[in-house]
């Protein structure tokens, strides 16, 4: 026969394991309140950092035309910098026909010294 003190028992233990557990249970909704807030703040972030995200993209399209202007810049250097070799090159070719002109110019008056002597 159950003893009213078993029954005493048992009930203590029920009464013992449901404490625990709505312990457990109040526990856990708090970590769920805590979780609910920090996926929140995380929301706000990266809300935050998708319009971050936009006004670079922006900035981006914006300055896209003045990359190609600096392309074109650098571009326009390297044929600054062709033309000068070029004129370079030219400007040795003028002084090399000055150059001969002036030792035809000298040929010639030597020949006609010789032939105003003879």
């Amino acid at each position: 026969m159950i003893t009213l003190s078993s029954l005493y028992d048992n009930d203590r233990q029920y009464t013992k394991k449901i404490k625990e557990q709505e312990d457990l249970i109040d526990s856990m909704s708090d970590q769920l309140v805590e979780l609910k807030n920090t996926v929140k703040v995380k929301q706000t972030k990266i809300s935050e950092l998708e319009e971050c995200l936009r006004k670079k993209n922006s900035e981006n399209e914006h300055l896209k035309p003045k990359v190609v202007d600096c392309t074109m810049c650098q571009n326009l250097q390297v044929q600054v910098e062709e033309l000068k070799s070029v004129i370079e090159s030219f400007n040795l070719s003028i002084e090399e026909l000055y150059k001969a002109r002036a030792l035809a110019e000298a040929t010639l008056r030597e020949r006609d010294e010789k032939i105003f002597v003879l």
